[in-house]
């Protein structure tokens, strides 16, 4: 997580459960429960990374190293930009010695036309 998704996540639990008329000891409890409860999804998403075999997309043996080193989340993370990566088109425009230019794209697809 980065400092500003950081922020932000603060600052929606913030908006979400303080006003002006909060005490401060109704803010500590919702505080309390907040971390709580996120400290118990990390928990139990690390005990489902250990104890369940990764899902695997596309059968890469990149993905199943992947799949091997990190979480379940960080590995669907991996899969969506493994998919986007895959699903491009490449197309040599022209070489020389040791220079070669490809035209790269993605292919919608209803078409396979590239999309620049």
């Amino acid at each position: 997580m980065t400092t500003s998704e950081r922020s932000e996540s603060i600052n929606a639990f913030l908006d979400s459960s303080v006003n002006e008329n909060t005490r401060l000891v109704e803010f500590v409890g919702q505080y309390d429960n907040t971390m709580a409860s996120r400290c118990a999804s990390k928990s139990h998403e690390d005990f489902m990374t250990l104890n369940t075999v990764p899902v695997m997309t596309f059968s890469n043996p990149i993905e199943e190293q992947f799949g091997k080193a990190y979480t379940r989340v960080i590995l669907k993370m991996f899969q969506k930009d493994l998919g986007d990566v895959m699903s491009l088109h490449r197309e040599e425009v022209s070489k020389e010695e040791l220079k070669v230019v490809y035209l790269v794209g993605k292919y919608f697809e209803t078409k396979r036309i590239r999309k620049k």
